[in-house]
């Protein structure tokens, strides 16, 4: 939603392969806008996902950090477009872990970032 509280994005699982994977539809649009699935290797316990657009060749990868929270999203060039990690106070105290912050890069759509957010907590089952 943005902050007049219009609906931006939907999201819905589809659960046609072995894990599945989520569509995020524009409002008022037939064909899904993304596509989130999982890539890398089931016994690795490697935690990526690709986003794909439609024909679009500007994708984006989630990329879990191990061992925490957080989780960075990038583009094809290897570029740092958003990062989620562990909310930390100015003294280095460390917050619950539902407390987290975000920094998106400039030129980023803000909606789109929040809809993949939302994907990322929902397949991890922290929403």
């Amino acid at each position: 939603m943005d902050l007049h509280g219009t609906i931006l994005f939907s999201l819905s699982k589809k659960k046609l392969t072995l894990f599945g994977y989520w569509n995020g539809y524009k409002m008022d649009e037939e064909t899904p806008y993304f596509q989130v699935k999982k890539i890398g290797n089931l016994f690795t316990g490697d935690l990526n996902y690709d986003i794909i657009f439609g024909c679009d060749t500007n994708n984006y990868r989630i990329i879990a950090l191990r061992g925490k929270l957080g989780f960075k999203i990038i583009n094809t060039e290897n570029r740092l477009i958003a990062e989620v990690k562990q909310k930390q106070s100015s003294s280095a105290v460390k917050f619950g872990d539902d407390v987290l912050s975000l920094v998106v890069e400039p030129h980023v759509d803000h909606s789109l970032v929040m809809a993949l957010v939302t994907v990322y907590g929902l397949i991890r089952h922290t929403l």
